[in-house]
């Protein structure tokens, strides 16, 4: 049984405790705030009970209207603040939970995006959603649970019990020899919902990534007729989940009825023992109503504690799910070297290459890029083109080896800083759900008009927008689904051309676009290239007319030719 296992006997998870203290800490003013109001809230059950006790001692010596009016004023002026700190109270941990959320959640989405693609080629993206969405909104919920717990619920009780030793000793004791028996079935119960809780999430993480996997690929569902295999697997998929909301959802209904029937157990002892003293004269009618006004006043917190205790489950078992993400991402260089201004050179020396450990897509690869060279890169699929563009870009990491910018090792660099120096078109150019213009400046939000005007021209967008009724701000829908393919790819070559370039990468930019917007695109970039880094992929040899030298993949190397060999021998494979 590992460590985790062995803590998860325990009412709390001490992994969980310090991931929720490290969120709640920001708040601690708020929180005193709360255990303020918390404090007074449970006090008042006391004094609700010595108001009762002196009610009936008063009523049995003089039942004056003047008595009655009194302590009806008494009652109600209680009530109307209990009334107020009860809704300030709950304004402030409500304030505490959403904001405790809305960090976790930017944390957690802030840690992803950063993690390599090769992190996220692993993961499936209904699952990390689902992380971000439900898990972090069960794992907040674990501050509120834990403030109830861990403060407003003992102080409630602890107010409540000494009441009842105040005004009848042998009552409170008898009554304090069930709380250990209360105490050891919510244990058991917890041990079982928080296992129970983490397998819901779990089978809800499948859905939602099966949902999300569905509707990213519904052109290939509809096409491929899969229609009803998916509606049966979601069917299949969703009957899992129900199971395992049963399950969990039976385990935490338990603890509410045992809950009661130990209360009522609670009460019925405390009036037969009340009678009896009664009838001994070993106490007065003031302090039974008293201590019973208290043992009654104790049943709705030991009912609130142990539904704290099976809520508190859920978010452990969500943070434990969060915690495993953390543990899957991988963290960001802390003190990256600063990338130089001007890049010239860009050398791979070495590197090695694999996916699976074993089979190696590169071995011992060294190449150079240098500006001022436009670079063609052929091979047939699988072999390694895109792989090279994803080492470069710092998508992939090295398996071996090290790729130098400017002398500079890759892995050493602010990945950021790298990344607005590359202009990339792939093969499928993907746009956001905004306007042609927006997609644009998404490769360079500061981008002057004058800027934006010469990525429009080179890519050539400028046409294409003049057709639309709404221009440059004509929406281009979720994956820029408006838009034919080759639309698509001059707002891709705009968005790159906009940014302060350092190295260009087509993969495959310009096979969608006819032939006369092909060569004014090209030769717009031919004049650029002095300051560039150009590296363009294409299956097509025409396109190497353009080049200086290209790189051919095959079986895992690569030999580099001229323009002229390069398009005679992927003629001739072609």
């Amino acid at each position: 049984m590992g460590a985790y296992q062995k803590r998860t006997k325990l009412f709390f998870d001490r992994d969980s405790l310090k991931f929720l203290w490290s969120y709640a800490r920001a708040y601690r003013i708020n929180l005193i705030l709360a255990f303020i109001t918390s404090l007074i809230l449970a006090a008042m059950g006391g004094v609700l009970a010595w108001m009762l006790n002196k009610l009936v001692k008063d009523l049995s010596i003089s039942m004056t209207l003047e008595t009655v009016l009194f302590w009806a004023f008494i009652a109600l002026l209680l009530m109307l603040i209990k009334g107020i700190l009860t809704v300030v109270n709950r304004y402030i941990m409500t304030r505490i939970h959403i904001s405790i959320a809305h960090d976790m959640r930017v944390n957690l989405f802030e840690k992803v995006i950063q993690s390599p693609i090769s992190f996220h080629n692993a993961s499936k993206t209904g699952h990390l959603s689902n992380s971000l969405l439900n898990d972090v909104k069960f794992a907040s919920a674990g501050v509120i649970e834990l403030f109830l717990a861990l403060w407003q619920i003992p102080a409630t009780l602890l107010f409540l019990t000494v009441t009842m030793f105040y005004f009848n000793p042998l009552i409170a004791s008898t009554v304090c020899i069930l709380f250990p028996f209360l105490s050891i079935f919510v244990s058991r119960i917890s041990r079982l919902s928080r296992k129970a809780e983490f397998h819901y999430m779990e089978s809800q993480a499948r859905l939602q990534g099966f949902i999300v996997e569905a509707l990213i690929n519904i052109r290939q569902i509809k096409y491929l007729t899969m229609l009803r295999n998916q509606v049966n697997e979601l069917n299949k998929k969703g009957k899992s989940m129900i199971d395992a909301r049963m399950r969990a959802t039976l385990l935490n209904a338990i603890a509410a009825p045992i809950s009661d029937l130990l209360s009522t157990t609670s009460i019925c002892v405390m009036v037969i023992l009340a009678y009896n003293q009664l009838q001994n004269g070993s106490t007065t009618p003031e302090d039974i109503a008293g201590c019973l006004a208290a043992g009654v006043g104790l049943m709705k917190p030991l009912k609130s504690m142990s539904n704290s205790m099976i809520m508190m489950q859920q978010s452990f078992a969500a943070i434990k799910r969060i915690l495993r993400l953390h543990s899957f991402c991988i963290d960001v260089n802390k003190n990256p070297v600063e990338l130089p201004e001007k890049i010239e050179t860009i050398k791979f020396e070495g590197v090695n290459f694999t996916f699976d450990g074993r089979h190696n897509i590169f071995k011992d690869l060294n190449i150079a890029f240098k500006t001022g060279e436009i670079v063609g890169i052929a091979g047939k699929s699988g072999s390694g083109k895109t792989t090279l563009l994803n080492l470069l870009t710092g998508f992939y990491p090295c398996s071996a080896g090290k790729i130098l910018i400017q002398g500079i090792d890759l892995n050493e660099l602010n990945m950021e800083e790298w990344f607005s120096k590359i202009g990339i078109v792939s093969q499928d150019a993907q746009l956001f759900d905004d306007t042609i213009l927006n997609n644009i400046l998404h490769g360079n939000a500061n981008a002057t008009p004058e800027e934006i005007e010469h990525a429009i021209r080179c890519s050539g967008c400028e046409e294409m927008i003049k057709r639309f009724p709404s221009g440059n701000q004509t929406v281009v829908g979720e994956s820029g689904c408006f838009l034919s393919g080759g639309e698509k790819k001059r707002v891709a070559i705009a968005r790159a051309l906009i940014r302060p370039l350092a190295v260009l990468i087509l993969d495959e930019a310009t096979s969608e676009l006819d032939m006369k917007t092909e060569r004014a695109i090209l030769s717009d970039i031919l004049k650029m290239k002095n300051n560039l880094i150009v590296i363009i992929i294409s299956h097509r040899p025409e396109i190497f007319q353009y080049c200086h030298h290209v790189l051919i993949f095959e079986n895992g190397n690569v030999n580099l030719m001229s323009p002229e060999n390069a398009q005679v021998l992927v003629k001739a494979k072609n």
